[in-house]
């Protein structure tokens, strides 16, 4: 009798250690797979990011990247810092352009010198915000005296310049877009206040 239990033991302890092996081989295959998963996922959005694995830049204000278009960006009066960075800081950055034009959202009308303009026609008023570019980053220079019928002014050749009793809330009046080497544009949707803040979402949440 004895000899028969010794028996079914030594039968019974193989079986155990098969299935121990199998369900540790199922965990390993587990987790093999998600970090597989995981290193396509990566690979997918950095492709997507960089346009196929090119050189990958992308602006940087206050210590924050900022998106592809970026809204609610407050600039301060005086020197403004943006950063060009790079994926591959080695390269340095490339050549880029930036621009400033009225935000065509901002819908209303304003006279100058007696004549009623569109705000979303005014365009391009670079020249205004004393942009000085270098290799790696651009300054952004805001007057003091700044304000919105004081860039339109200047844009109709220092024609006095008379704005509507209520100018639209809630809306970005500048529109910056920076051309980057790397094929892509990024937006930045800004007014100006006593120092720069950037909303984040939700849009109440401002630093």
């Amino acid at each position: 009798m004895a000899a028969k239990k010794k028996a079914s033991a030594a039968r019974a302890a193989p079986q155990k250690s098969k299935k121990k092996k199998s369900r540790a081989g199922r965990i390993v295959a587990v987790i093999l797979l998600t970090v597989l998963l995981a290193a396509v996922g990566c690979g997918i959005y950095y492709a997507i990011e960089t346009n196929g694995f090119t050189h990958f830049e992308y602006v940087e204000y206050n210590g924050r990247r900022l998106g592809t278009a970026e809204r609610g960006v407050k600039l301060a009066r005086g020197k403004n810092v943006f950063e060009i960075k790079s994926m591959k800081p080695a390269a340095g950055a490339g050549k880029y352009t930036v621009r400033i034009q009225a935000n065509s959202e901002a819908k209303f009308t304003f006279q100058a010198d007696g004549n009623p303009q569109s705000f979303a026609h005014v365009g391009e008023v670079t020249e205004y915000f004393g942009i000085e570019i270098s290799e790696d980053r651009f300054e952004v220079n805001i007057p003091s005296d700044y304000s919105v019928s004081s860039v339109l002014s200047e844009k109709y050749g220092g024609e006095t310049v008379t704005l509507p009793d209520e100018l639209p809330k809630d809306t970005d009046f500048w529109i910056m877009s920076v051309g980057l080497s790397d094929g892509k544009n990024i937006l930045i949707y800004f007014g100006v206040s006593d120092k720069p803040t950037i909303s984040i979402n939700p849009p109440h949440i401002i630093f």
